[in-house]
């Protein structure tokens, strides 16, 4: 069989294979931009390629360069509570306005450039907040275009949640309990008492990126020098190419990540929950590789010309290939 020895910047797929005479080659996959995620909610160790199937329809974009999982994204899109009690379509939502939460999420999950603005132990990875609590979650003054929050808040204007007069997204679980049940039928802005129409909460975009998440996003009209939170499906995160003197920090006490071996437990044969695609060995000590953009492979070759075409295939990828 044919299997590949891949390039600085790809990982191979698994062992190639020969069964009744039909060729399984493996492949070589770009990896992605290695690097540590630095929050701890659902984030995977370290930010690298997934290997995604069709019933995930959210965050694609991500898939090549992730720190969230397959089930991360598809609880993200499926019922709009990732977070508990923060029941989005408490008073009903249209897909418009459902759109820009969605993307917050895959944006928050997804990206490893948020690891720079984590609130806590930014410099002695002492990741507590004030009252002593665990929070290597919390994020910070995160600039993102001021042009994304203006049309979040032309698509949500007109509709409604359960955070009462003057209330925040994080005001959702107090206002969703049976003492605010409304006059409605579950999910229509009468569902509960406390069904608010978000334009009468915010009037403008920058009150929703400032004011309805607490701080942890900023309203940047330099738009040269803030983040988006979605972008097109196959090209190279634009993010990475935004503020890159800001400096990740330190890894927080207790969920320092193995460089060396990212993805396994300390016994080095223990793999953690995240796809088998991890980062190489060495990605910490080389250059990152250059910018992704997606590929659709050739269709598979006829029976005879099969290892010929795998040969050429890998090393068209980033990969040289040696037979046995």
């Amino acid at each position: 069989t044919c299997q590949p020895t891949c390039n600085s910047g790809y990982a191979v797929s698994g062992k190639s294979s020969c069964s009744l005479g039909t060729l399984t080659a493996a492949t070589c996959n770009p990896q992605g931009a290695c690097e540590v995620c630095h929050l701890h909610y659902y984030h995977k160790e370290v930010s690298h390629i997934e290997s995604w199937g069709a019933d995930v329809v959210s965050c694609r974009e991500y898939e090549y360069e992730s720190c969230c999982t397959a089930d991360t994204v598809k609880s993200i899109y499926s019922n709009s509570r990732l977070y508990g009690d923060y029941d989005l379509e408490a008073c009903g939502l249209s897909s418009a306005c459902k759109k820009y939460f969605i993307e917050e999420s895959c944006f928050y999950e997804c990206d490893k450039n948020l690891g720079k603005y984590r609130k806590y132990g930014q410099t002695d990875g002492s990741c507590t907040q004030e009252n002593g609590d665990d929070n290597g979650w919390e994020i910070k003054d995160m600039p993102v275009k001021a042009s994304y929050w203006d049309a979040w808040y032309e698509a949500c204007k007109d509709d409604y949640f359960a955070w009462g007069s003057g209330g925040t997204y994080w005001d959702i679980p107090a206002y969703t309990q049976d003492a605010y049940k409304g006059t409605g039928v579950a999910k229509t802005n009468t569902a509960y008492t406390s069904c608010t129409r978000f334009g009468d909460t915010y009037t403008n975009g920058r009150q929703v990126a400032e004011i309805m998440w607490g701080g942890a996003f900023t309203y940047e009209t330099d738009e040269s020098k803030a983040y988006v939170m979605t972008f097109t499906e196959g090209q190279a995160n634009p993010n990475n190419a935004v503020l890159t003197d800001k400096a990740y920090p330190t890894e927080c006490t207790g969920h320092e990540v193995n460089v060396t071996h990212p993805g396994f437990d300390a016994d080095g044969v223990t793999r953690r929950s995240y796809s088998d695609l991890a980062c190489a060995a060495d990605w910490y000590t080389t250059p990152t590789p250059p910018p992704l953009q997606k590929y659709s492979p050739p269709p598979p070759p006829s029976p005879e010309g099969a290892i010929t075409f795998q040969m050429k295939f890998h090393a068209s990828k980033g990969a040289s290939c040696t037979g046995d």
